[in-house]
C-alpha cells in the first residue's frame, strides 16, 4: 500500500508539473528594446599575434584560444566551446561535434550578434586550402539578411555568414570593399537547417596577405545556433567560388584537349 501511495503521490506531482509547465518548459527567448545608437562590441576573447592556417581550429584545447570573440554589447547569448548534443544556454539538442571532443556554437536567451574570428597568415609559395565545418539551426524557420550586423537598432535581422576579411576593416563592417571573399551566407527563403558541411577555400589568390576568418550569427526573432569545427571531419565538401572556377577552368581543357584528339584522328 505504502508503495501504492508514493506512485500515486509521483504520478500526481508529475501532472501538476506538466499542467503548470514548470517543468521541461520550453526555452524562452527574451526580447529587448531597440538600443540607440551606433552599435557597439565586446571583445570577450583578445588574442594578439596572428595564426598560420590555423590555430585551435577545432577548439580541442576546451576554450578559444586563438581566437577572438565579439559580442554586440547589451544583446544576449555568445560563442561557446561545447562537446555532446546540446546547446550550451537553452538546451536545444544541436549536431555533436564532427571531429573531435569539441566545436564552438554560438547560443543566446534573447537578441544579439555574435562574431568570431581569426587573423591568418596566408603563406606566400603554394598556400594550403582552408577547411573548416559549419553548420546552423535556425528555430524561428526564416532568414532576414540586412546588410549589417546589427541585432539590437536595425529591423529584423536573423542570418549566419562566413567571411574572409581585410583584418584592417571594423570587425562588424560588411561593407563590399572590406570583405575579400564571402564564403557563405544564409539567404532569405533558405533551409532552417545546415548539417554539419565541409568548406574548402582556395587561398592562392591572398597569398603573401594577411586575411581575417570570421564567422557572424546575428538573431533577434528567436533563438539560433551556428556551429564550427575543423576540417577533417566528414561532410558534404562545399567549394568558394574561386575553387569552382578553377575545376570549371581545367575541365574546359581536358574536353577541349579531347575533342581535338579525336578530330586528329
Amino acid at each position: 500500500m505504502r508503495c501504492d501511495a508514493r506512485l500515486s503521490a509521483i504520478v500526481t506531482i508529475l501532472a501538476a508539473c506538466l499542467l503548470t509547465g514548470s517543468a521541461w518548459a520550453a526555452p524562452q527567448y527574451q526580447p529587448s528594446g531597440p538600443v540607440q545608437g551606433p552599435p557597439q562590441w565586446v571583445t570577450q576573447n583578445p588574442t594578439n599575434g596572428e595564426a598560420l592556417i590555423t590555430s585551435n581550429p577545432g577548439f580541442e584545447t576546451g576554450d578559444f584560444s586563438g581566437w577572438t570573440v565579439v559580442n554586440e554589447a547589451h544583446g544576449s547569448g555568445n560563442w561557446f566551446v561545447y562537446s555532446g548534443t546540446l546547446s550550451p544556454l537553452s538546451g536545444f539538442t544541436i549536431p555533436a561535434p564532427p571531429n573531435g571532443a569539441f566545436a564552438a556554437t554560438t547560443d543566446q536567451g534573447g537578441p544579439g550578434s555574435h562574431i568570431l574570428y581569426q587573423d591568418l597568415v596566408v603563406p606566400a609559395v603554394a598556400p594550403p586550402p582552408l577547411t573548416f565545418v559549419s553548420y546552423y539551426e535556425n528555430r524561428a524557420g526564416i532568414f532576414f539578411t540586412p546588410p549589417t550586423l546589427d541585432a539590437l537598432s536595425s529591423g529584423p535581422n536573423q542570418q549566419y555568414r562566413i567571411d574572409l576579411m581585410n583584418p584592417a576593416a571594423p570587425v562588424d563592417s560588411v561593407v563590399a570593399g572590406d570583405i575579400l571573399l564571402n564564403i557563405f551566407q544564409t539567404q532569405v527563403g533558405d533551409p532552417p537547417t545546415m548539417a554539419p558541411r565541409r568548406f574548402i577555400v582556395d587561398l592562392t589568390p591572398f597569398a603573401g596577405q594577411t586575411v581575417r576568418l570570421r564567422f557572424a550569427e546575428v538573431d533577434n526573432q528567436f533563438f539560433f545556433q551556428a556551429g564550427v569545427d575543423d576540417g577533417f571531419g566528414s561532410g558534404a565538401p562545399v567549394m568558394s567560388s574561386v575553387g569552382l572556377i578553377t575545376i570549371a577552368m581545367i575541365l574546359l581543357f581536358v574536353g577541349a584537349g579531347s575533342v581535338a584528339r579525336r578530330a586528329r584522328l
